[in-house]
C-alpha cells in the first residue's frame, strides 16, 4: 500500500469524528430515561457501572459487545461481590448461607446490570435467562434488579403507591408464592418492599397492601390484569416486567393476557425490560426475544436441556401389568432403601389418575398426599407443608407442581406414573429431585403409546446429551399398543385403561378419558 495522501487522513478523521458524535449520542440518550434497565444515578459506583457498559459498547469482541450475543464465558471464578452486587445484598446472601453465584446467576447480574446501555441504543427490550432446574434462577434476576431499585431509590425517592418498579409474573399460584417468598427474605436485609397478586388471598387485602408503595410485584397473570383495571397497580413505573416460566407463559393458556402485560411496558415512554425466565428454551420463547421484543442478551448455561445430571433415570416397561401394582412392587421397594426420611413425588397426567393413586396409596399404607386443581386455593399450600412436615411422604401430583417449585432439597426420588406428554414436561419433572447436584432417582412408568417418546429421552439421558425439543406425534397409534411392539423396554402393551378409577387389568387409570388439570 502507498503512503496515505492528506485527503486520505482527512477523511478518516472525519467518520471518527462522526462515531464520536454517534456515541456522545448513545450516552445521552440511554442515562437520560429512568426506566432503563441500566440507568444508575451518579457516583462512583454508577461511573464505574457506566464505564464497564461503555467499554463493552466501544470494544468489538468483549463480553457484551453486541446486546443479541450469548453470555457463554465461564463465570466459576467469580464472587458476589465481583460482580459488583451492592453491600446490603452481599449481607442478604451471607444470611442465607449463600457465598458464590451459580452459573446463571453470575451470566444474568453481570447481564441486567451491565447491559442495558448497549440495548438501548439498539432498541431491544428482552434478556432471557435460560438454565436448567435447580439452578437459583429467582435469585439471579431478583438481586440486580433489587440493586438498580435501591440505587434509584437514593435519587428519585421511593416507589409510589399502586406503581411497582418491577412486576414478575407467574403461572401457578405456588409460584407466586415461592418467588415472593425469596424477595421477602432478602427484603429484611436490602429494605425493599414486595406484594403478592393471586387467588390465594383475598383481593381486597392484596389492594390494601399495594397502598402502600411496592418494588416489586409479584403474581399470576389474572390478578395482576384485574388489579390493574381496577386502578390499583400501575405500569407507569415499572422498569423490568420478569416472565417465570416464560415457555409456559407463552403458551396458549397464558399469552393472552401475559400480551396484555407485555405490550403497554414495552411500549410507553420509559420502556421496561422484560426479563424471561426458564429451563426450556423453545423456539416459541426464542421467537417471542427476537421478534416480538426486538432482541437482547441471551445468558444460558451449559447444562440447558438436559436431563439432572445427579439423578439416576429407570424406564419401567408397564407390559400387561396392573399400572398401580406395577407402582408398589416396582417402585416403592427401591424407594424404601432410601434413607429414612426421603420425601417422593408421583406424577400423573389427569385429576381422575391422582385420586386414583391416592386412594390405592392410602389403601396399601403409605403416608400420601395429592395435589391438583380441584384442591381449595387455601388448602394448597397446607398440602404442600403438611408432606414436607412428614417422614418419607409421598406427594401424588399433576404437573402443577412441575414447574419452579423447590421442596427445599427433600424429594429424593420423582415417579411418573403418567409418562409426560413432553420432552419439555420431563425435565421440569425430574428436576423436582436432585436439586443443586443432589443425588436422586427418578422411575418412570413406559406404556406402549409413551415408547418413541421414552427411547429418545433414555438414549439422551444414556449419552449426556441435551433433550431437544422436537415436534412428535405423542399418541403412537392404538394398533402399536394392541399388538405389543417389542423394543427395549420389553414386555407387550398393554390397556389403556379407562382415565377413572383403578383401569382395567393391564391399564390402570391411564390419561385416555381421564380431565386434564389446566387448574393453575
Amino acid at each position: 500500500m502507498g503512503t496515505p495522501t492528506p485527503t486520505t487522513w482527512a477523511r478518516v478523521g472525519r467518520r471518527w469524528l462522526d462515531v464520536g458524535r454517534q456515541v456522545t449520542r448513545v450516552v445521552t440518550t440511554t442515562t437520560s430515561r429512568f426506566a432503563s434497565a441500566s440507568r444508575t444515578p451518579p457516583g462512583p459506583a454508577a461511573a464505574a457501572v457506566r464505564e464497564a457498559s461503555l467499554r463493552g459498547y466501544l470494544r468489538p469482541g468483549c463480553a457484551l459487545a453486541a446486546a443479541t450475543d450469548s453470555l457463554h464465558h465461564h463465570h466459576h471464578e467469580k464472587s458476589f461481590e465481583s460482580l459488583g452486587l451492592s453491600g446490603s445484598i452481599l449481607e442478604a446472601l451471607n444470611e442465607i448461607g449463600l457465598d458464590s453465584p451459580s452459573e446463571i446467576q453470575a451470566k444474568a447480574i453481570e447481564g441486567i446490570l451491565r447491559g442495558g446501555p448497549k440495548m438501548d441504543a439498539l432498541g431491544q427490550n428482552g434478556i432471557l435467562l435460560a438454565s436448567q432446574t435447580g439452578s437459583g434462577k429467582t435469585l439471579a434476576y431478583l438481586l440486580p434488579i433489587v440493586q438498580q431499585i435501591k440505587q434509584w431509590e437514593e435519587y428519585e425517592g421511593r416507589s409510589k403507591p399502586k406503581r411497582p418498579r418491577c412486576i414478575v409474573v407467574a403461572p401457578t399460584q405456588e409460584l407466586v408464592e415461592q418467588i415472593h417468598s425469596v424477595a421477602k427474605t432478602i427484603g429484611h436485609v436490602v429494605k425493599f418492599s414486595s406484594s403478592m397478586a393471586s387467588a390465594r388471598a383475598k383481593i381486597g387485602q392484596q389492594k390494601k397492601a399495594l397502598e402502600r408503595p411496592t418494588d416489586v410485584l409479584v403474581g399470576t397473570p389474572n390478578r395482576i390484569l384485574r388489579l390493574n383495571r381496577e386502578g390499583h397497580a400501575w405500569f407507569g413505573d415499572c422498569a423490568f416486567l420478569v416472565l417465570d416460566e416464560c415457555d409456559l407463559l407463552l403458551g396458549e393458556d397464558y399469552v393472552g393476557e401475559v400480551s396484555k402485560i407485555v405490550q403497554p411496558v414495552v411500549t410507553k415512554e420509559r420502556r421496561a425490560k422484560v426479563v424471561m425466565v426458564t429451563a426450556s428454551a423453545t423456539k416459541r420463547v426464542r421467537t417471542y426475544l427476537r421478534e416480538d421484543l426486538g432482541g437482547g442478551i441471551e445468558a444460558e448455561t451449559e447444562g440447558l436441556h438436559r436431563a439432572v445430571g445427579s439423578a439416576r433415570h429407570h424406564f419401567i416397561a408397564q407390559g400387561q401389568n396392573d399400572k398401580l401394582e406395577l407402582l408398589e412392587q416396582t417402585v416403592l421397594p427401591h424407594v424404601s432403601d432410601l434413607s429414612k426420611n426421603a420425601h417422593g413425588l408421583v406424577f400423573c397426567n389427569t385429576l381422575d389418575s391422582c385420586r386414583a393413586v391416592e386412594h390405592y396409596m392410602q389403601n396399601n399404607g403409605f403416608r400420601s398426599f395429592c395435589l391438583h386443581g380441584s384442591v381449595p386455593n387455601d388448602q394448597r399450600k397446607g398440602v404442600i407443608g403438611d408432606f414436607l412436615g412428614s417422614q418419607s411422604g409421598i406427594l401424588i401430583t399433576t404437573d402443577l407442581a412441575a414447574r419452579g417449585l423447590d421442596f427445599g432439597g427433600k424429594v429424593k426420588y420423582v415417579v411418573n406414573f403418567d409418562f409426560p406428554h413432553s420432552k419439555v414436561d420431563y425435565l421440569h419433572r425430574t428436576g423436582r429431585t436432585a436439586r443443586a447436584n443432589a443425588a436422586g432417582k427418578v422411575y418412570s412408568l413406559v406404556r406402549g403409546r409413551d415408547r418413541r417418546l421414552a427411547k429418545e429421552i433414555e438414549l439422551a439421558v444414556g449419552r449426556k446429551e441435551t433433550i431437544e425439543e422436537k415436534p412428535l406425534h405423542r399418541a403412537a397409534t392404538r394398533a402399536e399398543g394392541d399388538r405389543g411392539a417389542r423394543g427395549k423396554f420389553g414386555g407387550r402393551g398393554g390397556g389403556q385403561g379407562r382415565g377413572r378409577g383403578a383401569g382395567r387389568r393391564g391399564g390402570g387409570p391411564g390419561e385416555g378419558r381421564g380431565r386434564k388439570d389446566r387448574s393453575r
